[in-house]
């Protein structure tokens, strides 16, 4: 009620004003496309912030649960938040707006996925999606008596595609990457090689003939990136190029081949440092 102020819409759907200090009576209205209008009053308690540091703990329960709301405020000042061993570092400017966010460790993670096994407990930075203007640093602890070979932070990206690959910088005494929006992480290992089927070439090939060399890659743990992919002929790498949505991996020859025996290998590196090879001899004619 009263003077309107600006929403800000993300694409996980939070809204965002930019209100100052106080209370405030909220009346949010939403309408669909046949004109139905529906509503929903409530009060926003804005704290303020003190000049330093950036980060300040909130004195009201989050309300999702145990865990620690922080505010996030001024565009300069470095924001460093460290709760049950998950250290967050960033600049203020990663931020679009001042907003309250809530750091959380949740149970081990139980959503089955190929190839990784969990390592720990689940961190939540709510709200989910909520999206940045920069990277935030963001370092997991590794568990008494695990190693950090094979280990990764992983972001769950919903049902359909499970949990992604964020990054395995080890740090004293854990792990650290940079994350462009509030997610819920873990940690996973890795320790199953890519698999690698050559299909192509043939046998034999012609004499003058270009022979076409593929190879699928499937990878259902940390991923592959084209950097980790290399397909080598008599010894030489060539180029290749790399179809993540196939899985395939296509060399390109610049000419035809010699007659003879030759030897074409595959390797690929997986996120997780995990490595495979595969070859075939083959001849021309």
């Amino acid at each position: 009620p009263g003077p309107r102020q600006p929403i800000h819409q993300g694409p996980a759907g939070p809204a965002l004003a930019d209100l100052g200090p106080g209370t405030h009576r909220v009346l949010l209205e939403v309408e669909d496309v046949v004109g139905q209008i529906r509503d929903r009053a409530f009060t926003v308690v804005v704290e303020e912030a003190p000049d330093d540091p950036a980060v300040y703990g909130l004195e009201s329960p989050p309300p999702h649960g145990g865990g620690r709301a922080v505010a996030v405020t001024g565009p300069t000042d470095t924001v460093r938040v460290s709760h049950a061993g998950f250290p967050i570092t960033g600049k203020g400017e990663a931020f679009y707006t001042p907003y309250s966010w809530h750091v959380a460790r949740g149970r081990r993670p139980t959503d089955r996925q190929p190839e990784l096994t969990p390592v720990g407990t689940t961190v939540e930075l709510v709200p989910h999606a909520f999206p940045l203007r920069d990277r935030i640093e963001v370092t997991l602890e590794l568990p008494p008596g695990i190693d950090a070979q094979g280990v990764g932070i992983y972001s769950w990206q919903g049902e359909k595609d499970g949990w992604s690959f964020e990054g395995a910088d080890v740090v004293p005494g854990g792990l650290r990457t940079g994350i462009r929006n509030l997610e819920r992480l873990a940690l996973f290992r890795d320790e199953v090689a890519p698999r690698i089927g050559i299909l192509h070439p043939r046998e034999s090939v012609g004499e003058g003939e270009r022979p076409r060399l593929e190879a699928r890659i499937e990878e259902e743990g940390s991923g592959v990136s084209w950097r980790t992919l290399t397909l080598s002929l008599d010894g030489e790498e060539i180029i290749a190029e790399w179809d993540p949505d196939a899985g395939v991996l296509r060399g390109h020859p610049r000419g035809p081949l010699p007659v003879g025996r030759h030897r074409l290998t595959v390797r690929a590196l997986d996120r997780a440092g995990n490595e495979a090879d595969a070859s075939i001899t083959f001849t021309v004619r």
